[in-house]
């Protein structure tokens, strides 16, 4: 089985909220969803100044045959960089940081 080559986005950052359950893989510094897909914002810095926010729906891949997994199938979040590496386009895209903090009373 090869690993997903078709949809890739690749954004610099400032801010990334992971919703939903995610799950990490290994020491690859990739992320994927526990279930069949989740959420992940992206609040990125626009050429003005202006915050942006990118809305992705991420999928699941289904793991290789063999187990293990490709890290490049999930959302790759490079250790030295404020780059992120998503197997998916964009769902839509809004100004402002649109994120917001959970109740921490839980």
């Amino acid at each position: 089985m090869k690993p997903n080559v078709s949809e890739r986005t690749v954004l610099q950052y400032v801010k990334l909220d992971f919703q939903g359950d995610w799950e990490y893989l290994a020491d690859s510094f990739a992320f994927r969803p526990v279930g069949k897909a989740a959420d992940l914002l992206v609040v990125r810095e626009g050429a003005t100044g202006i915050l942006e926010t990118y809305w992705f729906h991420v999928r699941r891949r289904p793991d290789p045959p063999n187990g293990g997994f490709f890290p490049t199938d999930g959302v790759v979040v490079p250790r030295e960089e404020n780059i992120v590496y998503i197997p998916e386009r964009c769902a839509k895209r809004e100004n402002g940081d649109l994120t917001k903090c959970g109740d921490a009373r839980g």
